[in-house]
């Protein structure tokens, strides 16, 4: 019987979604990464082949250039060209990286393809003269062409569905312009901005194009009677465009006289919406006189935009105003927005802005962009007389942009390996709030190598999520996020289950993970073993874990720092596993729950230890009583140690070990911690003794008592006479002391023969009664003290 797992499987929407919805969201993809969806399954292999939009940009050569270099441009676009059955119906294409060769077939293979919408761009030198292919693209909408050389050739009948013509920094020959857009009769949109053209076109041609909404042209091809243009000329053809809403006109090479500045209009044309005068002298008084006139008649215009003269930009000597500005009438605007680029401050433009304040109550924003060239006294008086004009609108603003004057960004403008070092040292929680600083602070947390999940983390989930929420689903959601390596995870596994243990382990195998730090404080679990194929770790810390090595396992060659704390170890030989990370500077393993023993020679291997915290009984001995001939031996192997740490947990040791005296002294040590130590135990206080007293430059000493270390019934040996060695001690610690007389010697021994001691601490064992604690006190008052300075902290 067959069985049918539609029920219990989840449906896989994104295999099942139309082909239409697919397609639009390729196109929603750069085509480097719509390409790359091929990987996905075999059912996507092909799906990108569906796209009908190509745009191979800046972006797109850039990643070439990466990947493959230059010399594979054509190769790689032809071959992606051949994968699409389809129509292509929009493409934009950078023609710079390509040769002539190449351009010409890529315009033969968009002509057959039903292009639409084509845009080709060249910004090299010289222009790019476009093949002839490009005028049968007769279904051809949008058409945006820069730097390239526009020939239509003879006998070409036009584009019958041009809606949209820009054509930027072209050369236009072999036809009269003013026939050529005649045969685009559905025209919208016209921008001819820097267009290099020796004829004239007629105002009755450009009047043909009755469904123009946005025109941009310059002066000088206009066709006049004379060689003088005035405004007669642009209110003329305004009147054949009853549909025009947005108008641009360039003043370059345009010759005014003062007649037709100062001639009045009786027509008014209220449907323009947007005007953008380019090109434009200031201190040309004749020019200015032309742009108010022409903006007095266009009473609801809502943007306005003025760009000087290219001489004035770069030549910052103010031209002289040639005809003083004349009296207009003070009309009431409907503008919203006025905009000056390269503004310098003349007469004039202090002027024109008076005027747009004063009769413009509609008006919410002027932004001025102020010449580079100017130093911060100059654009602070230019503000003092901004602040002095009157308003005609209490909503609006004055933006004066300009780098001298404003203090500069320094946080949106910091690189990327900046802002993310700021990050990590941040909590995760408050980085990821970063996101709402602004909208190119959005995403600058995914940039984040170092992620901790503590406690604090999900203590923040459990309040304002609920006791019952899945913490994983979080987790993964901040992980899918991330864009690049992940060098630093630590995170508390209490809460997580061993599904989600191990797509974590997964996913951080495969993100060149460096150091790990993973803890669990629930019965001891299994560590999936994906965790053992992160061979670029440098630190491991484990605690609460099963960390069981898996068959063949050949270390990890690049760690510097291995702790295992409450770790069940299984799986391999504890020694041979260490001898296989030869580089480890860093060791504690002083609380492993491990049956097994490790030799001596095992642990010499690792000649770069500089910390070093084991259990004594997981020494390899041949008797009990030669332990610290074994720790000694140990010591001299490693020469560059100078922090070592022992556990005396489960350990015993017999009175024949406890007298036994060696000759050798270890002046590298500088810190020593002996932890679960039974100090009531004469022999092992005497083998404490001992060990203090070899290591003479030692300068940190931490002791962490036995809790549960019974009172002694009977002294077995009688506490040592020791030889009272000078010391650089500088600070103790004691953990758990009861105040007992094996304590108070070790105490008393260490005050004598430490002359640079700053203090000791002091922490008591929790069952001590009142009364027992100030007689623990009394007693450490009567110690005498090498040093000075030294303080008893008696906790």
């Amino acid at each position: 019987m067959a069985f049918q797992a539609s029920e219990f499987a989840p449906e896989d929407i994104i295999s099942n979604m139309p082909d239409n919805v697919v397609t639009n969201i390729l196109h929603r993809l750069p085509l480097q990464d719509a390409v790359r969806t091929g990987i996905l399954s075999r059912n996507w292999r092909f799906k990108w082949t569906m796209l009908s939009e190509l745009v191979f940009g800046e972006n797109f050569f850039a990643y070439l250039i990466e990947k493959r270099g230059e010399d594979s441009f054509a190769m790689i676009v032809s071959r992606l060209l051949l994968h699409f059955s389809g129509a292509v119906t929009k493409c934009v294409l950078c023609l710079t990286v390509l040769n002539v060769e190449d351009i010409h077939h890529l315009i033969l293979f968009l002509s057959r393809k039903g292009i639409m919408d084509l845009t080709l761009t060249n910004w090299s030198k010289p222009t790019v003269r476009l093949p002839t292919h490009l005028f049968s693209c007769l279904d051809l909408k949008h058409l945006n062409i820069t730097g390239c050389c526009f020939n239509p050739p003879p006998g070409f009948h036009g584009f019958p569905n041009l809606l949209s013509l820009e054509l930027h920094d072209v050369q236009f020959g072999g036809s009269d312009l003013g026939e050529f857009l005649t045969r685009c009769p559905l025209l919208e949109t016209l921008n001819l901005d820097y267009l290099s053209y020796t004829g004239k076109v007629k105002l009755v041609e450009i009047a043909k194009l009755e469904n123009l909404k946005v025109l941009s042209l310059s002066l000088c091809h206009l066709e006049t009677t004379t060689t003088i243009i005035s405004s007669s000329n642009v209110f003329e053809l305004l009147c054949y465009l009853p549909k025009l809403q947005e108008l641009g006109l360039d003043f370059q090479d345009c010759n005014l006289t003062e007649g037709g500045a100062k001639k009045k209009f009786p027509t008014a044309f209220p449907y323009i919406k947007a005007l953008k005068l380019t090109s434009i002298d200031f201190g040309n008084g004749i020019m200015l006189s032309y742009a108010l006139e022409m903006i007095i008649h266009f009473p609801n215009l809502h943007t306005l935009e003025f760009t000087p003269l290219r001489s004035q930009i770069v030549d910052p000597v103010p031209i002289p105003v040639q005809v003083p500005i004349p009296e207009i009438e003070y009309r009431t605007m409907g503008l919203q927005r006025v905009v000056f680029t390269f503004f310098n401050g003349s007469e004039n433009e202090i002027h024109l802005i008076k005027y747009f304040l004063a009769r413009s109550p509609s008006l919410k924003q002027i932004v001025i962009h102020s010449d580079w060239y100017r130093s911060f006294g100059e654009h602070f008086m230019l503000a003092k007389k901004l602040l002095k004009l009157h308003r005609a609108s209490p909503k609006k603003q004055s933006r004066l942009m300009a780098s001298e004057f404003e203090p500069e960004d320094f946080i949106s403008i910091m690189p990327d390996i900046v802002v993310t070092d700021i990050l990590n040292r941040l909590p995760l929680l408050d980085v990821v709030r970063t996101s709402v600083l602004s909208r190119n602070w959005r995403f600058k947390w995914t940039l984040l190598s170092h992620l901790k999940f503590d406690e604090d983390f999900f203590v923040y989930l459990t309040n304002t999520k609920g006791v019952d929420y899945s913490f994983w689903k979080t987790i993964s959601s901040l992980l899918l996020h991330l864009n690049g390596a992940i060098t630093r995870f630590v995170i508390d596994l209490g809460l997580l289950d061993v599904e989600d243990i191990h797509h974590l382990i997964v996913f951080l195998s495969k993100k060149g993970i460096k150091d790990l730090t993973l803890t669990d404080r629930r019965p001891l679990g299994k560590l999936p073993t994906h965790l053992f194929s992160c061979l670029q770790l440098k630190h491991l810390n484990i605690c609460g874990c099963g960390f069981h090595l898996p068959p063949g396992f050949h270390g990890f060659p690049n760690l510097l720092s291995l702790e295992l704390r409450a770790v069940i170890f299984g799986g391999s030989d504890l020694g041979e596993f260490l001898t296989r990370s030869p580089l480890l500077e860093t060791l504690n393993v002083g609380h492993l729950c491990y049956t097994g023993n490790v030799k001596l020679v095992e642990i010499a291997k690792l000649q770069n230890l500089k910390i070093l915290f084991l259990s004594v009984s997981h020494l390899e001995t041949t008797s009990y009583c030669n332990v610290f001939d074994n720790v000694f031996e140990l010591v001299g192997y490693l020469p560059k140690l100078q922090d070592l740490g022992l556990d005396f947990k489960d350990y015993r040791l017999t009175a024949v070990g406890a007298k036994r005296k060696f000759p050798a002294a270890f002046p590298f040590i500088k810190a020593l911690k002996l932890t679960t130590i039974n100090l009531r135990n004469d022999i092992m206080l005497s083998c404490a003794l001992e060990m203090i007293r070899h290591f003479p430059n030692v300068q940190n000493i931490e002791i962490e008592a036995d809790m549960l270390a019974a009172d002694p019934l009977l002294i077995q040996v009688p506490i040592p006479k020791v030889e009272y060695n000078l010391m650089k001690l500088q600070s103790v610690v004691f953990q758990y002391l009861k105040g007992s007389e094996n304590e108070m010697c070790l105490i008393k021994y260490l005050l004598a023969c430490s002359p640079s001691l700053s203090k000791i601490d002091v922490h008591r064992h929790c069952c001590l009664e009142p009364f027992e604690q100030l007689f623990f006190a009394k007693k450490l008052l009567k110690l005498r003290r090498a040093s000075t300075v030294a303080e008893i902290n008696f906790n």
